[in-house]
């Protein structure tokens, strides 16, 4: 699975135990997710309205994917991060536990996602 709001929906409901609210948004389909009830605020500088709980970028930001990794090692498994460089870097996951998981690509934070 790509990095992308699919994929941080599907950890914010499957590993981080949240909320996620799927908001139409303009008039192309668009889809803003929010965790819980989405709150707006107007930012009169730029004259649109933003998300106070947007839905994190677990998937593209690793300060995100690491409170993944903060929450998965308080539930006692253990989390190893591994990268290789050659013509691209490659970031692996292992994680421990019964059965044992690793997934490697290009990204950590969606290393740390899938």
């Amino acid at each position: 699975m790509n990095a992308g709001r699919e994929l941080d929906r599907l950890v914010a409901i499957k590993i981080m135990d949240l909320e996620v609210v799927a908001t139409p948004y303009g008039k192309k389909g668009y889809v803003e997710y929010s965790i819980g009830e989405p709150r707006t605020y107007y930012d009169r500088a730029n004259g649109s309205s933003e998300l106070h709980n947007p839905l994190p970028e677990y998937s593209s930001n690793i300060e995100a994917a690491f409170t993944i990794v903060e929450k998965l090692a308080n539930e006692g498994l253990a989390f190893k991060l591994t990268g290789h460089m050659s013509f691209e870097a490659t970031f692996s996951v292992l994680l421990s536990g019964t059965p044992q998981y690793r997934a490697e690509t290009l990204s950590v934070p969606r290393s740390i996602c899938l």
